[in-house]
């Protein structure tokens, strides 16, 4: 905050003072201090690159069809484990992913490079596979029923992001457990004796068993959460949902 307030006083300043003026030959004095840390990362990624990201990750349709090839305003981060190989069952599910996505049969490798964290815009993600980043392993993403054509919104746990090359192409994906929807998805939450309230969405504790959709590219990653247990009692029963804190994506653009 202490840059950006000592920049604005720099811009106002410079605009007041007349181009005869001795002072003007001065100027490269009052240059702006760069910006660092997640200032300077929030400076790199306000770009057209950006825009079409976060377009294409809300646009999720009958027409879409990301790959995980699409260029995104970000890259994967440590730690990082070269030439690892997929385990059997999510080996077959990339061979999955690949089949509904192109319609035909690709022989592929099971060697990736496996990342714990990802950069997008500003933000960072973690996964499970890197323990001190795990908190931030809960994304949400956009899915696409094949039934009716509706689109919803899935919260879901990041195991590890990995790259995966097939011929001269690099896909950027992750590998992701989902949490089955509760019957009530919403309610209201209010503080005691408080009669303002606000609206909280809630998931069962449990993740869908693995499937294809475990696989998803990283373009379709809309925001991460925060997650919260919460006990109720119901009929003389306790049992626990999850309850989703949303978090906005920290892009500037």
């Amino acid at each position: 905050m202490r840059i950006l307030m000592r920049n604005a006083q720099v811009e106002y300043w410079i605009s007041r003072i007349d181009k005869d003026s001795p002072l003007f030959q001065s100027l490269q004095l009052l240059e702006k201090r760069k910006a660092r840390g997640s200032l300077q990362l929030t400076e790199s990624f306000e770009t057209d690159e950006l825009v079409t990201y976060l377009d294409m990750a809300e646009r999720v349709d009958a027409g879409t069809n990301i790959s995980g090839t699409e260029q995104y305003p970000g890259i994967m981060l440590g730690p990082c484990y070269k030439n690892v190989s997929l385990p059997g069952d999510i080996f077959e599910l990339l061979r999955e992913y690949y089949d509904d996505l192109y319609e035909v049969q690709h022989s592929i490798s099971p060697s990736i490079v496996q990342f714990g964290r990802l950069r997008l815009g500003s933000e960072i993600y973690g996964a499970t596979i890197s323990s001190r980043y795990e908190k931030k392993s809960y994304i949400r993403a956009k899915f696409l029923a094949q039934r009716d054509n509706t689109v919803d919104v899935y919260p879901g746990q990041v195991q590890f992001f990995f790259q995966h090359v097939i011929g001269s192409t690099t896909y950027h994906l992750a590998y992701v457990q989902w949490y089955r929807p509760h019957q009530t998805r919403r309610f209201d939450l209010a503080l005691a004796n408080e009669d303002e309230a606000c609206g909280a969405e809630i998931w069962q504790q449990e993740f869908y068993p693995t499937s294809r959709d475990c696989i998803i590219p990283i373009q379709m990653i809309l925001s991460w959460f925060v997650p919260y247990s919460m006990e109720f009692t119901s009929k003389n029963r306790k049992y626990k949902v999850l309850v989703i804190i949303l978090i906005n994506k920290r892009f500037h653009i």
